[in-house]
């Protein structure tokens, strides 16, 4: 049996939509799953655009948040059956975690992980994958698999977030949107949003940022650190990873503040800061997928994100094809893109 997959060849090269092979037999904990929707993670365009360095696993397929239907399952799987929706996450829940599977092309070896969804098939470790629940569209539910859910563990579990509390995005991505609308759920007034894009800036306005501000204004810096002192800065979300951004973060909040470390910056910078910050009671948090815990989270997550669903219907930009992977990464990459797009199979 055939699929067809994109695959990162290079890092700032086009992936290649190609057909792939199946393995005769899945082995011990894999799972065969037929996609129905999967997102476009800023993880991905870090691949791409080399953020963390060297790939030393070219060529792979891309790809870590999805939903689609089990087709069979290998030896030992529990988790799951034929026929059953699921959720593709990257965060590990209970479960095997099996080998990564290998596939070939022309006989040139093509590596996968224990989760990819840049493609209409794929196999899938048993512990990347939960049962869907059933209320959740499956529209939307890929966002649970990864940007959803690192938001909003983001919010509640590293920020610990309440309604006295006054917050600053950096960056109104898929993320920061996702942010806006989870800090209104909970009851937050006063969020300041950052961005360079203008239609995201206009997203977040809208869904409830009470002050956005744009890096490219002349004056940026002053808005920036006004704002800061006058809503009283408690939580930063810093989703970008950029270098200038986690620093003035740090240089312009309060001694008690708390700066979540969401985006990844170009393994090229370093932050340059005054440690005595932290010994005086600030916090840099590094932020892992949100601390998210599939076993424990995905049911209450799921509700939370169905009880948004409007809200998150807005940010959704564009529903491609897969055959579309390179014009919507081009489109990303050139800030045109905005909120969240997904990919349907």
């Amino acid at each position: 049996m055939f699929f067809k997959a994109a695959v990162l060849l290079n890092q700032k090269k086009d992936l290649k939509v190609i057909e792939l092979a199946l393995p005769n037999k899945l082995r011990r904990g894999q799972v065969l799953v037929k996609l129905q929707f999967a997102g476009i993670c800023g993880s991905q365009i870090g691949e791409y655009l080399g953020v963390k360095g060297e790939d030393n696993f070219l060529p792979h397929l891309l790809g870590h948040e999805g939903v689609g239907k089990v087709l069979a399952v290998g030896q030992n799987v529990t988790r799951v059956k034929k026929g059953d929706q699921t959720l593709l996450h990257w965060k590990a829940a209970k479960g095997i975690d099996s080998d990564s599977p290998i596939f070939y092309f022309k006989k040139k070896k093509i590596n996968a992980g224990k989760i990819t969804a840049f493609s209409d098939l794929t196999i899938v470790s048993e512990n990347r994958l939960s049962i869907l629940p059933k209320n959740v569209d499956l529209k939307y539910g890929s966002l649970l698999g990864c940007s959803f859910s690192t938001a909003l563990g983001a919010l509640e579990k590293l920020g610990k977030i309440n309604s006295n509390q006054n917050v600053l995005i950096w960056g109104t991505g898929a993320i920061g949107l996702i942010s806006v609308i989870l800090l209104k759920y909970f009851s937050i007034k006063n969020i300041i949003c950052i961005d360079f894009n203008k239609k995201n800036l206009h997203l977040a306005k809208k869904l409830g940022a009470k002050i956005t501000l744009n890096p490219k204004k002349r004056n940026f810096f002053e808005e920036l650190k006004f704002n800061i002192k006058k809503f009283d800065i408690d939580l930063v979300l810093e989703t970008t990873g950029d270098k200038k951004a986690i620093e003035d973060s740090y240089e312009l909040t309060k001694k008690d503040s708390k700066i979540i470390l969401v985006g990844v910056p170009n393994y090229k910078q370093k932050i340059c800061i005054n440690t005595l910050g932290i010994n005086l009671g600030k916090k840099l948090i590094g932020c892992h997928g949100g601390d998210f815990s599939p076993d424990k989270d995905l049911k209450r997550y799921a509700r939370i994100l169905m009880e948004n669903k409007k809200k998150i219907n807005l940010i959704i930009n564009k529903i491609i094809d897969l055959n579309s992977i390179n014009y919507m990464f081009k489109e990303i990459c050139s800030g045109k893109s905005f909120g969240k797009n997904l990919i349907k199979f």
